[in-house]
């Protein structure tokens, strides 16, 4: 679907993992070659428990899997952190986080990044006050010169 100019390459509602240390789900998604950045939209839903994650995004021309060649497109592991000013390049809206171990609620969000132990990732925060408008997460502009890899 298209919405204010942008392509939904997936969507997810609902809970996708039944505890706080299940392992992370990797995700694989085809990009358009008319793709200029990607966009990971989080909404509030009427529940606390409507944290969403996310770690290590990386984008790499041809289809999946990544074939060999020549590096990533774009490629981010949070290992910087969200309040650097470095953060992949990456901008950010309303509850977006970082952080290396479990999320600042209970029951919520993962205990660890993919990596384990001091591993950091993004989350949207969504008790607490937070607010009920779409949190983005957005990539810098890139260019691609064909079909690409997400």
């Amino acid at each position: 679907s298209t919405t204010s100019g942008c392509t939904s390459l997936f969507y997810r509602a609902g809970q996708s993992h039944t505890s706080s240390t299940a392992p992370w789900i990797m995700a694989t998604y085809s990009i358009p070659a008319n793709a200029r950045y990607v966009v990971f939209t989080s909404i509030k839903g009427s529940s606390y428990r409507g944290d969403v994650s996310v770690d290590t995004i990386s984008i790499t021309s041809g289809n999946a899997p990544p074939p060999p060649g020549p590096g990533p497109v774009f490629s981010c592991s949070f290992t910087t952190g969200i309040n650097t000013a470095t953060w992949c390049s990456m901008t950010h809206t309303n509850n977006w986080r970082d952080n290396s171990g479990a999320t600042g609620s209970t029951a919520t969000g993962p205990t660890a990044g993919q990596g384990r132990g001091s591993d950091r990732y993004a989350y949207t925060e969504v008790s607490g006050g937070a607010t009920t408008s779409p949190s983005l997460l957005a990539t810098p502009a890139f260019s691609l010169t064909g079909s690409a890899t997400l």
